[in-house]
């Protein structure tokens, strides 16, 4: 009897410690990436923005339905459809879009997660370009607080991305 009593406290303290490091995680992670990649403004701007060249770049992407107005144009909404367990989805709306300078853009997977991303462009010379972006996350769920002690690892996923883009336009 002894024994299943320290058991128990046992299990209470690592209940405890559990929901603590949840309680305790940070309520958004933010960071920068930046890139600079040997192609005209135009085009890196055309492949970051235009949502049906996002799969050709961005781990996991399957597909993208557009959900409202037309391409990546100010208000307009699409959907990124990613592979892997659970199917996610994420809706991302944009809100700036200033040709070839500046695109953000919030994109929301229900229940899990909010994304703010906003990249400036800026040309280099008439062949290459460097952007920069800037990325906050938050979680909408107990489930993706812990996620958000993975800052390195978020950056990390953004500048593989930005290396599969560079990849892809120096083809």
């Amino acid at each position: 009897m002894q024994y299943l009593k320290y058991f128990g406290i046992l299990l209470l303290f690592l209940a405890a410690g559990f929901y603590g490091v949840i309680w305790m995680a940070p309520s958004e992670v933010s960071f920068q990436v930046n890139e600079d990649i040997h192609a005209p403004i135009t085009e890196v701007f055309d492949a970051t923005t235009n949502p049906h060249k996002l799969s050709k770049w961005i781990t996991g992407v399957n597909t993208v339905k557009q959900v409202k107005g037309d391409l990546a144009s100010k208000g307009s909404e699409y959907d990124l459809y990613f592979e892997g367990e659970g199917n996610m989805i994420m809706r991302q709306t944009v809100n700036v879009f200033e040709a070839n300078k500046l695109y953000a853009y919030k994109g929301v997977v229900e229940d899990f997660m909010e994304v703010i991303s906003s990249t400036e462009y800026e040309a280099l010379d008439s062949n290459s370009t460097r952007i920069f972006t800037t990325v906050s996350i938050r979680p909408l769920s107990q489930k993706m607080k812990m996620f958000m002690y993975a800052k390195e690892t978020h950056k990390k996923n953004s500048a593989a991305n930005y290396t599969r883009l560079k990849e892809y336009l120096e083809e």
